[in-house]
């Protein structure tokens, strides 16, 4: 992830048994888009064989994005809410997906 998205603001860590959380900085919240589609062409060109009985031949991920202005508008439960929420609707639309604010990229 450090090799892909080298930022000295960036945090990433496991949330979950197979979910993790990223965040960083952006100068542009357009950006944001550009890094999402990013990260998941970086794991898929990782070509990490999928487990058996996978719909895909190698790893892919699923993104849930949201791009926030400033942080302690809300708390980081409410803020993880909104992200979760666009996961699962990226999860919903297949694999090897990304939701950003909503939209599927």
């Amino acid at each position: 992830m450090r090799k892909s998205f080298p930022s000295p603001n960036l945090d990433f860590f496991r949330y979950g048994g197979d979910e993790f959380l990223m965040m960083f900085e952006i100068a542009d919240p357009q950006d944001a888009k550009e890094m999402a589609l990013r990260l998941k062409e970086a794991i898929y060109n990782l070509k990490m064989k999928a487990p058996k009985g996978a719909p895909d031949e190698f790893v892919t991920i699923s993104i849930g994005g949201a791009v926030f202005p400033s942080l302690g508008k809300r708390s980081f439960e409410d803020d993880l809410k909104i992200v979760d929420k666009h996961l699962y609707k990226a999860k919903q639309n297949g694999k090897n997906q990304a939701c950003l604010e909503g939209k599927i990229l």
